[in-house]
C-alpha cells in the first residue's frame, strides 16, 4: 500500500470525519491530540494536513525535543517534503542552555530560529501552508510578533554602510 493509500484510511474513520467537521465549522481552533503514539500520530497529522478543505497553518507542540524531531522526520517523509510545493515543514529548535546559565546558546540554533521566524514573518508572499513543529521548551521563551520582527530586522549586503544612529 502506498503512503496516499495509508492516509486515505483515515477518511474511513468516523472520529476523523467528526474532527474535520469541527475544524471546518470553526467551532474550535485548537486541538489537543492524545492517545496516538509515534508514527500513528504523524500519520494522523499528515492526513489532517493533506485535506484540501483545511488549508491552514499548523503548530504542533510536543513534550520533548526528541518527539518533535520524530514528528518532523515522519511528516517530511509522509508528505514528501523535498518535492512538496504546498507545505513548508519546520522544526523550531529549542535552546541548548537554560535561561539563566552564563553561556551562550549554539549559534547554529540561534540561526535556525531566526531563519524560521524570518520565514514566518514574510509568509504573505508565498502562500504555502506552514507546519511548525516545536517542543514546549522551544516556544516558552518570549518572541517578538511577526510585525515587530519584520520591523526590527535589517537585511545587510556586502558593501552596505550602516549609520550608528540606527542602533
Amino acid at each position: 500500500m502506498t503512503l496516499p493509500g495509508i492516509l486515505s484510511l483515515w477518511n474511513q474513520s468516523k472520529e476523523f470525519e467528526e474532527i474535520i467537521k469541527i475544524i471546518k465549522g470553526k467551532l474550535i481552533n485548537k486541538i489537543l491530540l492524545s492517545g496516538l503514539k509515534d508514527s500513528a500520530r504523524s500519520f494522523f497529522i499528515a492526513a489532517l494536513v493533506s485535506k484540501e478543505e483545511l488549508k491552514k497553518p499548523y503548530l504542533i507542540i510536543t513534550d520533548s525535543q526528541e518527539n518533535a524531531l520524530k514528528v518532523y522526520q515522519d511528516l517530511s517523509t509522509i508528505l514528501n517534503k523535498p518535492q512538496n510545493k504546498e507545505e513548508n515543514i519546520f522544526l523550531f529548535p529549542s535552546f541548548d542552555v537554560l535561561p539563566y546559565e552564563d553561556i551562550s546558546s549554539d549559534p547554529q540554533i540561534i540561526q535556525q530560529r531566526i531563519n524560521i521566524l524570518k520565514h514566518l514573518s514574510t509568509n504573505d508572499q508565498d502562500k504555502k501552508r506552514i507546519i511548525l513543529i516545536a517542543d514546549i521548551k522551544a516556544i516558552l521563551p518570549k518572541l517578538a510578533s511577526p510585525q515587530k520582527f519584520k520591523k526590527t530586522s535589517l537585511k545587510l549586503k556586502v558593501g552596505d554602510v550602516l549609520k550608528r544612529k540606527i542602533f
